[in-house]
């Protein structure tokens, strides 16, 4: 018999091969595309996070530098790649989105089917909140990315009839890391709640060795011997790693919360496009709530429903809390489309036709909430104006300016957040200074909007706008000595 050269494993049909093949390419789509120029401008929090990642030392940690060590040190690495810039300001959390979504893809496959992993997939990729952090330069996507690899690796450590040590010692890692996040602790101790006290995972891991478990455990205290050692040094950064220091129970703070997450329109939530959770994505979490509930003692609805309650509950109290629902939004999301298409194709009966009919509501429901989700998310970046402001724009134009420049400049800016972070970017241009004040001796003062008033008695050469309505003036650059 002649073999074939181009033979298909029959084990995976030519409609997984198409869905697979879409989900790669919308994920690539989402969190690549444009994605130094949209958002239009650094945060806040990108802002503060390069400043701590470019001054990261490996002795002598300070607090802030303690909190998110891993996420800082990774951007640190970028920095000394490609310099400070904003693709290397963003490239830690653009590369963690793309492993981030390609695990969840694995990881509901494992728990249901092909079908149900890549709706789920592509769901959760064209999400608000999904799009957001993986286009965030900042560490807010580090817990969900390290909580989605401690689920893969435990749960592939627990389809292996010997328990596999790598798979133990990378969940051991990913949970030792996630304590180094602002109430990453929360889900870190969860995910081992569960292990604990589900009787299915606490049977399987107790026919594990002795001997693995230990070599887990010594892992996973070396990796939290810095953060032990910063506590000991600075008791302070236990309330932080907590959240309670930024909690707020307030009514009118509880209030913007919820509609930050929840409400159509949008709310209040600085750097991020709002609801967090459109209504489509609800209705489909509240679908996974049901199932869940009616398959209660499965360990996917044992870890669901704990993590979305309390997470909950720590958003609504303090909003840095939010982005950490994006995890049991994957696993609640996996269990609601499960339940729709079980309970959907019941309707029909075993005529093949009828089924296929039965399909096409599916696919437009689907398509319509993949589309939903992606397009909100840039709507809301060119078109809502509070989110517009939130979002730095000078720094591209400043780094245009002292590029390539051998002349002495001057950084002039009344911010403490923008004097830090110039410091930083600049750190290795032996020409350019950084000030809150003008200072003589300089061939070119590049002013930024906290300090235009610095100079009131000449004219700039070049002024530098964005395409903001009010406030649309980012820099004053004059290349004459101003003594």
């Amino acid at each position: 018999m002649t073999k074939k050269i181009f033979d298909i494993n029959p084990k995976i049909p030519l409609r997984d091969i198409f869905g697979y093949l879409l989900f790669f390419a919308l994920l690539l789509f989402l969190v690549l595309f444009y994605f130094t120029q949209i958002p239009t401008g650094l945060s806040a929090a990108e802002m503060t996070s390069a400043t701590i990642s470019g001054n990261l030392t490996l002795s002598g940690w300070i607090p802030d530098q303690i909190i998110d060590l891993p996420y800082q040190f990774i951007q640190w690495l970028s920095f000394n790649i490609f310099d400070v810039s904003v693709f290397s300001i963003k490239l830690p959390s653009i590369l963690m989105a793309i492993l981030t979504g390609t695990m969840v893809l694995f990881i509901v496959r494992e728990l249901y089917n092909s079908k149900v992993a890549i709706l789920t997939g592509l769901i959760v990729i064209s999400s608000v909140l999904f799009i957001s952090l993986g286009r965030t330069g900042a560490p807010l996507i580090m817990p969900i990315f390290l909580s989605i690899v401690a689920m893969f690796a435990t749960s592939r450590a627990l389809r292996k009839t010997k328990h596999d040590l790598r798979w133990l010692i990378l969940a051991g890692v990913a949970l030792a890391l996630n304590i180094y996040s602002p109430m990453g602790i929360y889900l870190t101790v969860i995910l081992i709640g569960v292990a604990m006290f589900h009787p299915k995972v606490r049977f399987i891991l107790s026919k594990s060795k002795l001997w693995k478990t230990i070599v887990t455990a010594v892992v996973l205290l070396l990796l939290i011997t810095p953060l032990i050692i910063g506590i000991v040094r600075d008791p302070s950064v236990v309330m932080q790693l907590l959240g309670i220091s930024n909690f707020s129970f307030a009514l009118s703070d509880i209030k913007d919360n919820a509609l930050a997450i929840f409400w159509p329109m949008g709310g209040e939530f600085t750097g991020i496009a709002t609801p967090l959770l459109t209504m489509s994505l609800v209705a489909f979490m509240a679908l996974g709530v049901v199932g869940a509930v009616d398959n209660f003692h499965s360990v996917r609805s044992y870890l669901s429903i704990p993590l979305f309650g309390v997470i909950l509950i720590l958003s609504l109290f303090n909003s840095n809390a939010a982005p950490l629902l994006l995890v049991p939004v994957i696993l609640l999301t996996a269990i609601g489309i499960n339940y729709l298409l079980n309970w959907w194709f019941m309707l029909f009966p075993r005529n093949p036709y009828a089924k296929a009919i039965g399909v096409i509501p599916l696919a437009i429901l689907f398509g319509w909430v993949i589309l939903s989700g992606s397009t909100r998310y840039f709507e809301t970046n060119f078109y809502d104006k509070n989110l517009a402001y939130d979002f730095y724009s000078g720094f591209d134009a400043t780094k245009e300016a002292v590029d390539g420049n051998e002349k002495k400049i001057l950084i002039v800016s009344k911010d403490q957040l923008e004097v830090d972070f110039y410091r930083t970017a600049f750190n290795s241009r032996a020409n350019v200074t950084v000030s809150g004040v003008v200072k003589p001796g300089v061939d070119k003062i590049i002013l930024l909007p906290s300090a235009f008033d610095e100079i009131k008695d000449k004219k700039p050469s070049r002024i530098v706008t964005n395409r903001l309505r009010n406030d649309s003036e980012i820099l004053r650059v004059f290349n004459t000595p101003t003594n």
